[in-house]
């Protein structure tokens, strides 16, 4: 394609997102013309609102679709037939398709839809996961997602809407035939996207212990009511936190168990457990939200009235005065302690499983954050109640030590440890690691070689005792 073609750009639509991508073209160096139904009323108001579009040409519909080969359709999708008596000037023309229906269709999509309205022109879709305040110039960089997926079925339309793309200062990437514009559509539309099961489960949890907190506190047992929203909450966040962080741990292990039993790799996992290992980054910034719940209610909590054990009864200080409740035991001490290492990981984590971030790191130190130092995390985390409590334990009968909750919410983390380690020994190790290098187990040695040498080194959508960097499974948190 010719620069003094590719060079121009004409947009139907002069509302915000077409003002947005106006600026943006016009900073890349394209010469930029408007269409709009009405031109002359138009010109004030854009130059007014925004002054880099002062002197932009701003003509009739057909004007702009004549004098330009890159056409942006920025109007609903539903006024795409309004089109239909220009179709011959969008004759082997490219079209830019950037709307976002208010209902997609798993049939087809708007652009898909446009492609059959004009059959002779290319159809491109293209800019519909940016907003217009993401691309306004006033905050060109920071502000929103400037990732633009491209989708069209000509190859030299696809380069071209990339190009456009790299020019107008954002980050591009190919998605296929405009087929794919479909999941572009559907990302955009639905809510929670990737966080529905995740949710599902994490409220079903939630649900479960503020159920059995609230009962074994006020039906169980006469405890004053005016405890409930803070004290019976802070329990329920504290498991919360505990109970999502060995969910991200527990499907990897479970997942080297079965290939272990299998012999090979290459066999599907079930659904269930195929659905659990992509949820577990959501489970564990779920969790990381309790967890920081936990820590702010406990500070406002933290008095002799609600943790009489964490201080010191008649303390004294150096000058022999007596110093009441104001000095916290060694008990309490640890147990803080502990906690904010366990918080202080979890936020780590957390951060390490922005895309972001993970995308600066290299295989050796995401696995190490999100392996080694995320089982620090929850072994400190179950420190961090074991100090906490095991008085009580003590004191406890069999019967009302499993019925306690902070006991109930460490079975979870101590399974998950307990498989880790299991995992960890050298010989259960090294077996794993050849199963996932393409070993399997009863094949004969010639066909078990070359499986080996093509997967050899090959760590990419792999499980990896539960590590991964894929975006099937994502990280473990």
């Amino acid at each position: 394609m010719e620069k003094t073609l590719s060079s121009k750009v004409s947009i139907i639509g002069t509302g915000d997102f077409g003002r947005a991508l106006g600026v943006r073209l016009i900073q890349g160096g394209y010469d930029v013309t408007y269409g709009s139904q009405d031109p002359s009323s138009r010109r004030d108001f854009m130059e007014a609102i925004n002054p880099a579009l002062t002197g932009v040409r701003i003509v009739r519909i057909s004007d702009a679709l004549d004098a330009s080969d890159v056409i942006i359709l920025a109007i609903n999708a539903q006024n795409y037939a309004t089109l239909r008596p220009y179709a011959k000037l969008l004759d082997e023309k490219i079209i830019v398709e950037v709307s976002n229906p208010e209902k997609f269709s798993k049939e087809k999509s708007a652009a898909e839809r446009l492609q059959e309205m004009f059959p002779t022109a290319r159809v491109c879709k293209a800019f519909n996961t940016v907003s217009a305040y993401a691309l306004s110039d006033s905050n060109p960089v920071a502000g929103g997602s400037n990732l633009v997926y491209v989708s069209a079925d000509d190859l030299e339309v696809r380069a071209h809407v990339k190009r456009m793309a790299v020019d107008m200062g954002l980050q591009a990437l190919e998605m296929g035939g405009l087929q794919s514009a479909r999941k572009l559509e559907r990302a955009q539309q639905t809510l929670l996207l990737g966080w529905g099961w995740a949710t599902v489960v994490t409220g079903v949890w939630f649900a479960f212990w503020l159920t059995y907190e609230t009962c074994r506190r006020f039906v169980m047992r006469d405890t004053d009511p005016s405890r409930f929203p803070m004290n019976v909450f802070n329990v329920v966040m504290s498991t919360m936190a505990i109970t999502n962080l060995a969910l991200c741990y527990l499907p990897g292990c479970i997942a080297a168990f079965l290939q272990i039993a299998w012999g090979t790799k290459y066999r599907a996992f079930p659904r269930w457990m195929d659905l659990w290992l992509k949820m577990r980054k959501q489970l564990g910034l779920y969790g990381l939200i309790f967890a920081l719940m936990h820590v702010f209610i406990s500070v406002c909590l933290m008095n002799p009235g609600y943790y009489p054990f964490f201080y010191k009864k008649n303390s004294t200080d150096s000058h022999g005065h007596n110093t009441g409740h104001n000095l916290m035991t060694w008990r309490a001490e640890l147990c803080i302690l502990l906690g904010a290492l366990s918080t202080g990981l979890y936020i780590l984590l957390g951060i390490t499983s922005l895309p972001s971030v993970g995308a600066m790191l290299n295989w050796r130190e995401w696995r190490f954050v999100q392996s080694y130092l995320g089982h620090a995390c929850l072994l400190l985390g179950l420190g961090h109640v074991v100090v906490l409590v095991y008085r009580l334990w003590l004191r406890y009968t069999f019967v009302k030590l499993i019925q306690a909750p902070h006991f109930l919410s460490l079975l979870l983390g101590f399974l998950a440890l307990f498989l880790r380690l299991i995992l960890w020994i050298p010989f259960v190790n090294s077996y794993v690691w050849k199963i996932r290098k393409g070993y399997v187990r009863g094949a004969k040695r010639d066909e078990e070689a070359s499986v080996s040498d093509s997967d050899s080194g090959d760590w990419r959508g792999e499980h990896n005792n539960g590590y991964v960097r894929d975006e099937r499974l994502n990280v473990k948190f």
